[in-house]
């Protein structure tokens, strides 16, 4: 994915989404790491259109709430569809291809948003 903005951006702005490598580290949006300002940033500036599970595509995001209390708790990517089960990829346990089912029967309360990026949104 393209990064938007310079790096200049202050850190906590949902309006920039950018990673640079820092002298102490890492120096990055919380857009970057968090994903309830990627959803944000994702809905004001990429967002294409929201899916359902049944016309969803490979690429798309999925963003979670583990608990259904309204907070967004973690994102993926949509890596896989086969036979209209859903596969997602996401690094917190280096899932290539964990079903989208799983997910759903490891959190009863889960609740889920599917956005569709825009090619180019830049």
């Amino acid at each position: 994915m393209k990064k938007k903005g310079d790096g200049s951006e202050w850190y906590r702005s949902t309006d920039a989404w950018w990673r640079y490598p820092g002298i102490w580290g890492h120096d990055e949006t919380l857009s970057w790491i968090n994903a309830a300002y990627f959803k944000t940033f994702v809905y004001d500036h990429m967002l294409s259109s929201k899916r359902t599970t049944s016309n969803a595509y490979v690429g798309d995001v999925i963003f979670y709430d583990w608990t259904g209390d309204g907070d967004i708790d973690h994102s993926s990517f949509i890596s896989k569809i086969s036979n209209g089960k859903i596969y997602v990829a996401q690094h917190s346990s280096d899932y290539a291809y964990r079903s989208l089912a799983k997910q759903k029967s490891l959190y009863p309360k889960l609740k889920i948003w599917i956005y569709r990026i825009k090619p180019e949104w830049h």
